[in-house]
């Protein structure tokens, strides 16, 4: 190869991979990790229980940031096998706002993240006392907003789960994780 047509080659393979990574960090730009703490988890087992939430965690898109709203559970627990139960759900109430609206709320410094989800979540019983495990797996769309996030769109997924739960527990904490996308 003459020496122009290496350049050129290799100019173009730098073109390619710099637009490829150009889009994978625009694929799923949004990503944050923390710890929610849910209350009236036993009402959550039954068909129509709600469930409250409260959140704290942190992503380097949009900082520190505060997660509020509630499950609504959709089903009846669904046997998997002896130990593991599975429900749907969704965003609830909203236990803090006045009117209790039904949306997710993602509370940052430069203003609120509106959500609504769904999910399936499951309880394990882990051991012969009949501690529990429980996790979620949610498809959040991301619904407008106030301050910077107006007018913000977007889809994430969320998954968490709890560490050992005592059976007749009323709270759990647990580690939550979210990977998507959020554009104001």
């Amino acid at each position: 190869m003459r020496p122009t047509n290496r350049s050129a080659l290799l100019l173009s393979c730098l073109v390619t991979l710099a637009a490829n990574a150009a889009g994978a960090a625009t694929a799923a730009d949004y990503e944050a990790d923390g710890y929610v703490y849910f209350s009236n988890v036993q009402a959550g087992t039954q068909q129509g229980g709600i469930v409250p939430y409260f959140a704290v965690g942190h992503s380097d898109l949009i900082g520190p940031h505060i997660q509020t709203g509630s499950i609504r559970n959709l089903t009846v627990l669904m046997p998997v096998n002896e130990t593991t139960f599975k429900f749907l759900g969704e965003v609830g109430p909203h236990p803090y706002l006045p009117g209790h609206p039904e949306i997710h709320v993602i509370s940052t410094l430069h203003g609120d993240i509106h959500c609504t989800w769904t999910a399936e979540f499951t309880l394990k019983f882990i051991n012969a006392a009949r501690d529990a495990v429980f996790s979620g797996d949610g498809d959040f769309k991301v619904v407008g907003g106030t301050g910077r996030y107006r007018r913000a769109t977007g889809r994430f997924r969320t998954l968490f789960e709890t560490g050992p739960v005592p059976l007749g527990a009323d709270e759990a904490l647990a580690e939550y994780s979210q990977d998507g996308r959020i554009k104001r």
